[in-house]
């Protein structure tokens, strides 16, 4: 029996056990094969399939904005999914489609910045934030009164699904709300755009005595660090009466370890912490008790330096660890057994000072203005850089990149990278 005789109901049931890779390139064979392929292809279940199989775990919780799988209750897109991790493969020189740079504002700094479709969002040192629009130059909204003193964290919302059903297409957003914290020890919780929805719906929460470190997020709670080692967790909640707005529910207020959090992280409803004295410490939410788990700095330098001084610590997914050194070294810690040190200066020639792993893509600010860009298909890569090879790389400025962050649409990838004065947007096709 040739190809050609092969009936239809075999080969979709032979073409739906195939990988998504396999299964586009299979259209190319024949006229049979792409008909079925086309007929298949509409349907969501079988790109949901491909998604939870092929993009690895951690992949596709970032790329649907922070949920838990297995997504049971979850109207997704999942083609524009698996399109987004499939584009982000080309972060190439020869793919560059433009990088183009917006002045921000001078005598207000920014503070952090976070993304969300097509807009950017920047906190600033008094207290603003401003949301820019990549595709409109004068796309820019000013958020006003968020804060009395420097915005230190944003995190953005999406309950609704903005971004993983609706799409770029059909939105130039993906989050309906941010979360922004301040060194005023208050979190504010506003709409993203005063289009969305109306301010006298937003909410201040006062559950903090200090400065607000750090703000993290997954599925519909997040959780806040503020200086003196309070956490506090919050569940949200959205209501449609009498308009669109969210309902913040206070969880838990947790006492920290006994040593300062550097970061904190929240993973499929875990939460983690590491000190700045290298440990790395798990709360038990039903005890609101932390768990040494290990102690980061003294596995990674044993036998190599005798006092590093760690100068910044990064959480990432599931209790991935990033650390700089002031003797410019990377400390990429996985887990007691899957650690790798990487020594900047006779790779980069630069110390790094702002850094986002997201989806399959590595970003890292230099020292030196530049962007360095690698392609990390799985979390494991993270240990196998070749920091000589960048997939792309460039100069952006003489101020230091102080910020970074990383786009995924279904059309091509975005990097944001920020001075205190600028941004730029770097886009691939």
């Amino acid at each position: 029996m040739s190809i050609q005789q092969v009936p239809a109901e075999i080969l979709e049931i032979i073409f739906a056990n195939l990988d998504g890779t396999s299964f586009c390139r299979a259209k190319q064979v024949c006229k049979l094969w792409c008909a079925v392929v086309h007929k298949l292809q509409n349907s969501k279940k079988i790109w949901r399939k491909f998604c939870i199989q092929d993009i690895p775990d951690g992949v596709i919780e970032e790329l649907v904005s922070y949920k838990t799988i297995p997504y049971k209750n979850l109207n997704v897109d999942w083609l524009d999914i698996y399109k987004q991790w499939h584009f982000g493969k080309v972060i190439k020189p020869r793919h560059l489609s433009k990088v183009f740079e917006v002045q921000a504002f001078c005598s207000n700094p920014i503070t952090c910045i976070a993304t969300s479709g097509s807009w950017v969002v920047t906190g600033h040192n008094n207290g603003v934030a401003y949301v820019w629009s990549i595709s409109d130059d004068d796309g820019i909204e000013q958020k006003s009164d968020l804060h009395l003193k420097a915005i230190t964290d944003i995190a953005l919302v999406d309950l609704l699904n903005l971004g993983t059903y609706y799409g770029l297409r059909t939105l130039p957003w993906s989050h309906h709300h941010m979360i922004t914290v301040s060194k005023d020890g208050c979190i504010r919780i506003s709409f993203l755009l005063d289009s969305i929805g109306r301010s006298e719906y937003d909410l201040t929460l006062h559950k903090h005595s200090d400065v607000i470190n750090s703000v993290r997020i997954f599925g519909k709670q997040f959780a806040a660090c503020s200086r003196d080692n309070t956490v506090t967790l919050w569940d949200l909640d959205v209501l449609r009466s009498p308009y669109l707005h969210l309902k913040a529910t206070l969880l838990h207020i947790i006492i920290g370890p006994a040593e300062y959090i550097a970061d904190i992280g929240f993973w499929n409803n875990k939460l983690y912490c590491i000190t700045l004295s290298g440990k790395i410490s798990i709360c038990d939410l039903r005890k609101e008790d932390w768990i040494e788990k290990s102690n980061v700095k003294s596995i990674c330098f044993k036998d190599i330096e005798k006092r590093p001084c760690i100068t910044r610590y990064h959480t990432f997914r599931d209790e991935v660890v990033i650390m700089f050194t002031a003797s410019a070294k990377m400390v990429v810690y996985l887990d007691e057994n899957c650690y790798k040190i990487y020594h900047l200066m006779p790779t980069l020639q630069t110390l790094i000072v702002s850094i986002k792993l997201k989806g399959t893509i590595l970003a890292l600010g230099g020292e030196n203005g530049k962007l360095y860009i690698f392609y990390v298909p799985v979390t494991e890569s993270l240990l196998g850089l070749d920091l000589t090879q960048p997939a792309f790389h460039c100069m952006l400025s003489e101020a230091s990149i102080v910020f970074v962050d990383v786009i995924y649409s279904c059309t091509y990838p975005m990097v944001v990278a920020a001075t205190t004065e600028k941004l730029y947007f770097i886009s691939w096709h």
